[in-house]
């Protein structure tokens, strides 16, 4: 497969890169974008945690169904079940 990049700063980047790891291009591009999806992943999760917290008005745990000493609540303002 081949994937042509044209834009020179990335070139650059990306061939610097691999000269300061020592690794092949092919390389250093697949290890930066593995650690971007992993990043950008855990910023999706958190964010979606962080929404889900400031839609229910509780505390994470609350949020999941689930009081501060691991018991489950019901859906009636962290009433015990």
């Amino acid at each position: 497969m081949t994937i042509s990049i044209k834009d020179r700063d990335a070139d650059t980047k990306i061939r610097d890169l691999a000269a300061l790891t020592g690794e092949s291009i092919t390389v250093a591009v697949r290890i930066a974008i593995e650690q971007r999806l992993r990043r950008e992943s855990s910023r999706r999760r958190a964010g979606v945690a962080s929404r889900l917290v400031e839609r229910t008005d509780e505390d994470a745990d609350g949020a999941i169904g689930y009081d501060a000493f691991g018991c489950p609540v019901s859906s009636k303002k962290n009433a015990p079940v």
